[in-house]
C-alpha cells in the first residue's frame, strides 16, 4: 500500500515539473510573440510614414511642374 501511495506521488510530482516547465515555456513564447508583435507595428508605422513622406515629395513635385509649365 505505502509503495502505491508512493508510486502516484512520485507520478503527481514528475506531472507538476512538466506542468511547470510547459507553462513556464508558454510564458516565454507569449512574450517573445509579444515583442515580434510590437517590433512588427514599429516597422509598420515607419512604413506608413515613409510612405507619407514619399506621397507629400510627389505632390511637391507635380505642384512644381505645374507652376515651371506655366513659366
Amino acid at each position: 500500500m505505502a509503495e502505491t501511495i508512493a508510486g502516484h506521488l512520485c507520478r503527481n510530482s514528475h506531472d507538476q515539473a512538466v506542468i511547470t516547465r510547459s507553462d513556464t515555456t508558454q510564458a516565454q513564447t507569449g512574450r517573445m510573440l509579444h515583442k515580434h508583435e510590437h517590433t512588427i507595428k514599429m516597422e509598420s508605422n515607419e512604413l506608413d510614414e515613409l510612405r507619407n513622406i514619399t506621397a507629400n515629395f510627389a505632390d511637391q513635385v507635380k505642384i512644381e511642374q505645374k507652376q515651371n509649365a506655366e513659366f
